[in-house]
């Protein structure tokens, strides 16, 4: 059997998947028992039940199905996914920045103005999170 050489399925990511599944089943059972006052926690815990079996059951996949581990490296190491991934986050910011401004101006009209400035915040801190970014990213390359 070869050894896992792929930095996204190493033993830390597996034992930080345990942590998760862990974490919440304490949190999912001390919502049920009522140790903790919101339900909200409940829900935590059984998202991050969820995610780190699925989590969990890749590492497995990825150590046992060579086939998989083949498609796995090739996908997370070619450049074109690479390229298409960093397309795909883009296409999904100016997504969010525009419908959150539209969203904004959408609120403003139907007269919830608090949650019109709270989009219009957002929508602000997006693009100097992107101004703050380029600045950066044109500096390093």
């Amino acid at each position: 059997r070869k050894t896992m050489n792929n930095k996204y399925f190493n033993k830390k990511r597996l034992m930080l998947s345990i942590a998760w599944v862990a974490i919440g089943t304490v949190l999912w059972i001390l919502s049920l028992t009522e140790k903790i006052p919101s339900d909200m926690w409940g829900g935590i815990g059984g998202g991050l039940i969820a995610v780190g079996i699925m989590q969990i059951s890749k590492h497995i996949k990825y150590r046992t199905n060579e086939e998989y581990r083949k498609k796995t490296d090739i996908s997370l190491n070619d450049e074109r996914n690479r390229y298409i991934a960093v397309k795909a986050w883009s296409w999904t910011g100016y997504t969010v920045v525009i419908a959150s401004s539209v969203l904004s101006l959408i609120f403003l009209a139907l007269g919830e103005k608090d949650i019109s400035r709270i989009m219009g915040f957002y929508v602000c801190a997006e693009i100097l999170i992107y101004y703050i970014s380029y600045i950066i990213l044109k500096s390093k390359y």
